[in-house]
This record gives structure tokens, sequence and C-alpha cells, in this order.
């Protein structure tokens, strides 16, 4: 609190909230205290530790989808809208980018090795279960994060080290041609999923996109069609 009385802002813009609720809390009184206002951005569904933060005093909303959007409306003021503001894409790099291209076809990932949010675990079970029927066809997740290691285990436990690459970290320029040269973008989420912003990426480079059928996945990806 003393902190924003100090520097005295014109504007604060809190992206996000914290496993427990507990330092937005904070921030949304510190910011109440000063009479800053404050923009609140939602980027997953609700959890139980948002109910903790009072977000009476804030001063304007967004949600990544929306489904995140339905999903704070009940503990957001009733006179203040939620806007629903997308992930942004860089279309001309979409358009630049020449297709990745290796001797077998593959399908393509990238997300954050994280498997409280994203299930690449889940992935890598579902690719087992057809890896017989399209004996051509490997798997290719870009990404890293604190979970990398049980990914790598549950790639050797799956027999599939010949059919999945992990790639590592990617800049993001060169995870364009990955996109265009995949048969299929596929990254599986867990519940509470805003809307990835690869779905987004996926599609604009004109690649048929599978994702979980939860959170916002649903507003972009239409079944059958996208």
């Amino acid at each position: 609190i003393r902190f924003v009385r100090q520097w005295r802002p014109d504007v604060v813009s809190n992206h996000g909230l914290t496993a427990d609720g507990g330092s937005d809390a904070v921030l949304v009184q510190a910011c109440k205290s000063a009479r800053i206002p404050l923009a609140q951005h939602f980027y997953r569904e609700r959890t139980e530790s948002a109910d903790a933060c009072d977000f009476t005093s804030v001063a304007a909303f967004t949600a990544i989808s929306a489904a995140v959007k339905r999903s704070f409306r009940p503990i957001t003021p009733g006179d203040c809208d939620i806007q629903v503001v997308l992930g942004g894409i860089d279309f001309d790099a979409a358009r630049a980018a020449l297709p990745y291209r290796r001797e077998r076809p593959f399908l393509f990932c990238v997300c954050r090795f994280d498997l409280r949010h994203k299930a690449v675990d889940t992935l890598i079970a579902a690719f087992e279960l057809i890896a017989d029927d399209y004996p051509s066809l490997d798997l290719l997740i870009a990404g890293d994060g604190p979970d990398r290691h049980t990914v790598e285990q549950a790639v050797a436990s799956a027999g599939l080290k010949e059919r999945v690459e992990l790639l590592g970290s990617k800049p993001h320029s060169s995870l364009w041609p990955l996109y265009k040269g995949a048969e299929i973008f596929v990254m599986a989420s867990r519940p509470g999923e805003g809307l990835a912003l690869v779905f987004h990426e996926s599609l604009a480079a004109g690649t048929p996109t599978i994702g979980t059928d939860s959170g916002g996945a649903t507003e972009l990806i239409k079944d059958g069609e996208t």
C-alpha cells in the first residue's frame, strides 16, 4: 500500500490471479486505499482462491474468453461489464512462414510443461493409442517447464522415443513453420484453461486444430470445421 501511494501510477493493471488469491487481494486493497483505478485481467477460469478477492472497487475487467467471463461474473460488480479481449496474432508472420519439412509427417504441440494446466501427459497417452494405426506419423512437442522430466518419462514409458520428439524451448519466430508444416496441431488442457494463444496461431497458420472441450477452446475451434 505504501509503495502504491508513493509511486501513484495513473492506473494499475493486474494480469491474472495467483494460486491463493492472497497477493491479488492485497493489490486490490492497496489501489482502493490509494484511490487509484485498477484494471483486472482474467486468463483462467475462476477457482475458489479467487473468491477471497473483493472486486467491488475495481474500475475495469477483461477476460481472455467468454467462458472465463462467465466464470468470474458471479463475483464481480453487476454494474461493471467484463470485456472479452482475445489474444493478438501476427498474421503477417503466419502468412510469410514456409512450412517446416521433415521426412515423416507430424502432429505438433507447443506449450509450457506444467501439468497443472497443460495435459501433455494426456496427449502422449492419446498418441500411444493411435501410434500403431498411423505408423508413418510422429508427434513433435515444443516447450519446456517444471514437469519436463515427467513428460520425458511418459514418452519413455509409452515406448515412443522414436516417434515423439521433444524440441525444447523455441523462439516464437520458429513456431510458425512448425504450425504450417504439421498435419494437425493438438494441445490438451486441464480444466480451467481460458483460451490458449496457440489455438489462435495454429488456425492462423491454416492448420486443423484439436483442443480439449473446456474453457474457451470451443469458442474458437469448431468441431468438424476447423
